[in-house]
């Protein structure tokens, strides 16, 4: 039996084929470019950090409390700019300087002291000198007597034997003879008391001479005592001087005051090692940012291009700031890596400051679609 409208059931069919066919054929064209994109395209892979920010390139300084204390006068304010020794804090002091105006009075009391003593010293021994030479002019005087009373005896012992001999021979008698023996006796007699007062006189020198050396060894002991006195009371000086110091906390570099902490003002109280605020350096700035070892060791080299979204100004209304890799840390702390960028440009309506926050990406290399692929599916099966 004929099928009715034989002829449009044909005419429907071949139209049919040559519709799926057209349609095949760009599906195919498509796969092809797709293929072609997947195995060709250059994608840009990034790397992001996990933690980011805008650093001055010259450290800050933190300040932090030398010692206890209470607040005596506070020049500190946050976001004022400082010169490098200008005093920002004075802690109280008061038993510390009365100290050390008892110290430096003690101290000027001894050198008085000292200065007399040591004016003795020397009137002292040149008065022991002068009592040496005094010493040695009397001996001298008693051994020229001596001399000349032995020089006498000796004339007094040769006339008494001449004297013996004529009386022997009867030319000499007994009255000139006895009065040659009184004679020499006087004498000898003069001669030996001369040299016992020499003797006499040389002890007596050594005992006065030893009794002012022992006074001037005394003044000598208690000038070396006042020595020592004053060098504890410079070293008091000293040690006490350094804790006022202490107590004037002055700024160790010029830039601007930040982090400061609440109590910062007259009549408060700061412990020894609080973290008081931070002086901010002015200059120059760049990006710190930090990285997991994984992410950046053998990926992340100088010269690589960067932006940094600011977490304060939306980065679709003003942008990224444009940096450059500078360094690349080789060790990790706390367990993460440090690299540190150069700002390259930065977009019109951001003011950048210290310690700005942000989210750093790094462009680490171009790869094709297809590359990611495997590596995804590599780390699917390594993590299988």
């Amino acid at each position: 039996m004929a099928i009715p409208f034989s002829r449009s059931m044909r005419s429907l069919a071949a139209d049919g084929f040559r519709l799926s066919g057209s349609v095949l054929a760009i599906a195919a064209l498509l796969v092809a470019a797709w293929l072609m994109w997947f195995a060709s395209a250059q994608v840009t892979v990034f790397e992001v950090s996990e933690e980011a920010r805008v650093e001055v390139i010259t450290a800050s300084h933190s300040v932090d409390a030398p010692v206890n204390g209470q607040i005596l006068t506070s020049y500190v304010t946050l976001g004022k700019h400082v010169e490098r020794g200008d005093v920002l804090l004075v802690l109280e002091a008061e038993t510390e300087e009365l100290k050390l105006e008892e110290e430096v009075t003690t101290r000027q009391s001894s050198q008085t002291e000292l200065e007399g003593l040591r004016r003795q010293i020397e009137a002292q021994l040149s008065a022991l000198a002068g009592m040496r030479r005094g010493h040695e002019i009397e001996v001298e005087q008693r051994q020229a007597q001596h001399s000349a009373a032995q020089a006498r005896l000796e004339e007094a012992e040769n006339n008494l034997a001449r004297s013996r001999k004529l009386f022997d021979e009867k030319l000499y008698s007994d009255q000139e003879l006895g009065a040659d023996v009184a004679k020499e006796k006087v004498e000898r007699a003069t001669a030996t008391s001369l040299g016992l007062q020499i003797q006499r006189a040389r002890e007596e020198n050594v005992a006065l001479e030893r009794a002012k050396i022992a006074e001037i060894e005394g003044l000598e002991q208690r000038a070396s005592q006042l020595e020592g006195g004053i060098s504890r009371s410079a070293s008091t000086e000293a040690r006490l001087g350094v804790e006022l110091e202490k107590r004037q906390i002055k700024a160790a570099i010029s830039g601007t005051l930040g982090d400061v902490a609440q109590h910062m003002r007259p009549g408060g109280f700061v412990e020894a090692g609080e973290r008081l605020f931070t002086i901010v350096p002015s200059g120059a700035k760049h990006v710190v940012a930090e990285f997991a070892p994984s992410e950046a060791f053998g990926r992340i080299r100088e010269g690589q291009s960067a932006r940094l979204r600011l977490d304060g100004y939306s980065w679709t209304q003003y942008g990224t700031v444009a940096a450059i890799v500078n360094q690349v840390g080789s060790e990790t702390r706390d367990g993460r890596v440090r690299v540190e960028l150069t700002i390259k440009s930065v977009p019109d309506g951001i003011v950048l400051e210290h310690g700005l926050p942000g989210e750093l990406e790094v462009e680490v290399e171009a790869v094709t679609p297809a590359v990611l692929v495997l590596r995804s599916v590599g780390r699917m099966v390594e993590g299988a």
